[in-house]
C-alpha cells in the first residue's frame, strides 16, 4: 500500500482528472475553507491517499498538517517513505492528536469496520474534540449486536492505482465488523 500511494502521489497533478472517489476527500475538507492551516487526523488513512488529494485540490499555498493513524507497521513504513509536505504517520489516535494540538477535522474512510471494536475506536476519535468529524464508507447493521465476518479481497484492491512492478497479487483475508 505504501508503494501504491507513493506512485499515486507522484503521478498526481492538476492536469489529471480526479475520479469520483476523490469527492469524499473534497467533501470532508470542504467545511474548512477559511482556515490558514488545516489540521486533519486521518484515522485509517493508509499511505496518505486523502492527503495527496487534499494537497492537489487546496494548492501549495494552503498550509496542511495531516496526521494519518494506521497500524504500527504501516505507520512506520509510511513515515519512512511518505512523510513530508505536512503529512505524518502515527500508530495511535492520542499521539496524532497531540502532535496537531488542535484538530479541525477527524476524517475516516473505510477504516472503523476493520478495527476489533468500531464503537470504542469511534469514542477515541470523538474524544479528540475536533471541530468536524467526517465518516465515510463505513458499513453498519440494524441487528441488536455487531456482526463480525471475514472479508476476502485481492491485494491489488487495497490502496490507489495498479500494483507496483515486482509485487504479486494474491487473495488476502481480514476480519470486518459491522457495528449495530
Amino acid at each position: 500500500m505504501i508503494e501504491k500511494n507513493a506512485i499515486f502521489r507522484d503521478q498526481l497533478s492538476p492536469a489529471i482528472a480526479l475520479g469520483l472517489d476523490s469527492l469524499r476527500t473534497m467533501i470532508g475538507i470542504g467545511a474548512m475553507p477559511g482556515l490558514s492551516t488545516l489540521r486533519v487526523l486521518d484515522f485509517g488513512g493508509g499511505g496518505g491517499y486523502h492527503h495527496s488529494i487534499a494537497r492537489m485540490v487546496l494548492g501549495a499555498e494552503r498550509a496542511v498538517r495531516w496526521n494519518v493513524v494506521e497500524t504500527s507497521a504501516l505507520a512506520k513504513a509510511g513515515g519512512e517513505k511518505l512523510s513530508g509536505n505536512g503529512l505524518k504517520f502515527f500508530d495511535n489516535v492520542q499521539d496524532a492528536a497531540a502532535d496537531l494540538g488542535h484538530v479541525d477535522l477527524v476524517f475516516t474512510s473505510s477504516a472503523l469496520q476493520y478495527t476489533p471494536d468500531p464503537m470504542s475506536f469511534l469514542q477515541k476519535l470523538l474524544a479528540v474534540n475536533a471541530d468536524h468529524l467526517f465518516i465515510t464508507r463505513t458499513p453498519l447493521n440494524d441487528e441488536a449486536d455487531q456482526v463480525v465476518s471475514v472479508q476476502t479481497s485481492w491485494l491489488a484492491s487495497n490502496g490507489p492505482g495498479p500494483m507496483p512492478s515486482g509485487f504479486n497479487n494474491y487473495k488476502i483475508k481480514y476480519p470486518i465488523t459491522f457495528a449495530n
